[in-house]
């Protein structure tokens, strides 16, 4: 759970509320809200390829191989019960519900781009290379907060790929 500080001025007086952020907005009763979705793909002479990433509410994840619009399943698995709190965990922080739906800008030719998928929630970035997180404000850009929820989950089910 992360806290947030809010200071507020009235008429004289100083007031200091707590705001508190987890992941209750994407996690109940040990399930996933919704079920989300990550597509990454990189455009090339041969078309787009990539990867997608799908987590249903009770866990059960899997990744497919995209190659012009046709999947191929790669790998399956299901995220435990603490799994699914740290998910939700790397969704709130990041903000998920409030990234905006395109952001980015694409270049001239072979755009790489993520589409994370959350319900109602689609927010897309468009660039020329893998977004990174930016070590000194994580959760300060669009960028940063897309490949913060990209590289969370890429690496939690690499290591559940494992068990």
């Amino acid at each position: 759970m992360r806290t947030r500080f809010i200071v507020l001025f009235t008429l004289g007086s100083l007031v200091i509320a707590t705001l508190s952020v987890n992941g209750d907005d994407y996690i109940k009763d040990g399930k996933l809200t919704q079920t989300l979705k990550i597509t990454q793909l990189q455009g090339g002479f041969a078309g787009f390829t990539g990867v997608e990433y799908t987590i249903k509410p009770d866990g059960i994840w899997a990744t497919t191989s995209v190659f012009n619009k046709k999947t191929t399943p790669k790998d399956k698995g299901k995220l435990s019960a603490k799994e699914l709190e740290s998910l939700a965990a790397i969704l709130a922080k990041n903000d998920l519900e409030k990234l905006p739906a395109k952001s980015g800008k694409a270049p001239g030719a072979n755009p790489h781009t993520i589409t994370i998928e959350f319900g109602k929630t689609k927010a897309s970035l468009v660039g020329q290379t893998p977004p990174k997180v930016d070590a000194n404000n994580p959760t300060g850009s669009v960028e940063s907060r897309i490949a913060g929820v990209y590289l969370g989950v890429v690496e939690m089910l690499k290591d559940a790929g494992k068990k």
